[in-house]
């Protein structure tokens, strides 16, 4: 007899729900976000209609990632009908168990992956057919993994500039890891 297949779980059913900007949850994301967009990094964001949403019900992944918040830039079509420029979307739960200082650093993470398009000829922003500024996404600064730094060290620019910003900083931060909180600790 034939063994049958248990059907395949559908991965790609996200639940998302809008932030009530009504709640104490929603008012200090608005401040946060207002405050992130104070940093001089941030200034082509300035006049930006931003959206922020909740991702519900995440697990880690395969490798033991869990995704804390993604950039989402909106279709053209998106922000005729939806009146924004770019999403924030924001892991609800993990969220919840992050400090202030944790929760400015996610913002500045994901406000950190919009940057305008350029003007033709480079100059100024491109605009969409409506006259609205374009945006896009941004890449990370280094896409490496820790065993190949481990062995090798900072073996390239991007990862030896990204060293030096980090050991500058002299900072403690507390991430959350399932049940129980690992500090990493990074001293000059």
């Amino acid at each position: 007899m034939a063994r049958q297949k248990k059907p395949k779980k559908d991965r790609s059913a996200m639940k998302y729900a809008l932030v009530d900007l009504k709640t104490d949850e929603g008012q200090e994301l608005v401040k946060l976000v207002k405050e992130t967009l104070e940093y001089p990094e941030h200034t082509e964001l300035k006049g930006a209609k931003i959206l922020c949403a909740w991702m519900l019900g995440l697990k880690k992944d395969r490798d033991g990632h869990l995704v804390l918040g993604k950039a989402y830039r909106p279709s053209e079509l998106e922000r005729i009908r939806d009146g924004v420029d770019l999403i924030v979307k924001l892991n609800q739960a993990a969220w919840r168990e992050l400090s202030e200082r944790q929760r400015l650093a996610l913002l500045d993470h994901e406000l950190s992956h919009f940057a305008t398009v350029p003007g033709p000829d480079g100059v100024g922003e491109a605009k969409d057919s409506h006259g609205r500024t374009r945006y896009r996404i941004r890449r990370h600064d280094i896409e490496d993994f820790r065993a190949v730094v481990k062995r090798h060290g900072s073996y390239k620019e991007d990862l030896r500039s990204f060293v030096d910003a980090a050991l500058a900083g002299d900072q403690q931060l507390a991430l959350p890891d399932g049940e129980m909180n690992r500090t990493l600790r990074i001293a000059k």
